[in-house]
C-alpha cells in the first residue's frame, strides 16, 4: 500500500497468492497502521479489486475506490513505478532463498526505500520526511546551505582576482 503522496510504502506483505481476501487482509492491516486516514483507493480491474467481497471492504471503511482504465498501467504509474524500482534495486539482486528470506529482503529494502532513498518525484527527499510533512523545512535548509556555498565561492574568486591583480602590479 503506497501513499500516493509522499510514495510512502504504509503496508506491504509477501502472499502466496493475490486473491480478494489476501488483499482485504493487507489493506486491514494498512488501515490498522494508519485509523484516521479515510484514502483513495487506486486499483487496477483486477478480480481481487471489482469482486463483491472487496467492495463491501470498501464500502465499509469508507473508502473512496478508483479503478485505472483496462490496458492503462500508467494511470496507476506511482505503483507501478514501485514494483519495477523494488524488483530492480532488490529482488532482482539476491538469490531468494524462500519466502522468509525473502519477507527479510524485502522489509530491508522497504525501510531504506521509506527513510534513506531520495525521490526525484518529491525534490529529493525521503518518503517518510515528504509524508511528516518536513519537506518544506528541506527544502529550505537546502536552498540556506546553496546561498552560502555561492557566497564562499564568490568570496573565493574575489579573493584570488585580488592577489592576481596584486601579483600583476608588482610586474609594471
Amino acid at each position: 500500500m503506497l501513499d500516493g503522496y509522499s510514495h510512502f510504502i504504509v503496508h506491504w506483505d509477501l502472499r502466496e497468492s493475490m486473491k480478494e481476501k489476501d488483499v482485504a487482509i493487507v489493506q486491514q492491516a494498512a488501515l490498522e497502521k494508519v485509523p484516521v486516514v479515510q484514502p483513495r483507493y487506486i486499483t487496477d480491474n483486477g478480480k481481487q479489486f471489482t469482486g463483491k467481497e472487496f467492495q463491501k471492504f470498501i464500502a465499509l471503511h469508507g473508502m473512496n475506490h478508483v479503478k485505472t482504465p483496462p490496458n492503462y498501467p500508467q494511470s496507476n504509474g506511482k505503483v507501478e513505478r514501485f514494483h519495477g524500482t523494488i524488483k530492480k534495486e532488490c529482488i532482482r539482486r539476491k538469490a531468494l532463498l524462500g519466502q522468509v528470506h525473502a519477507k527479510a529482503v524485502i522489509g530491508s529494502y522497504i525501510d531504506f526505500y521509506n527513510n534513506q532513498r531520495l525521490h526525484s518525484a518529491n525534490g529529493y527527499i525521503v518518503p517518510l520526511d515528504q509524508l511528516i510533512g518536513r519537506d518544506t523545512e528541506i527544502q529550505q535548509e537546502r536552498r540556506k546551505k546553496l546561498n552560502q556555498a555561492k557566497l564562499e565561492r564568490k568570496q573565493k574568486y574575489l579573493k584570488s582576482m585580488k592577489r592576481r591583480k596584486s601579483r600583476e602590479g608588482n610586474w609594471r
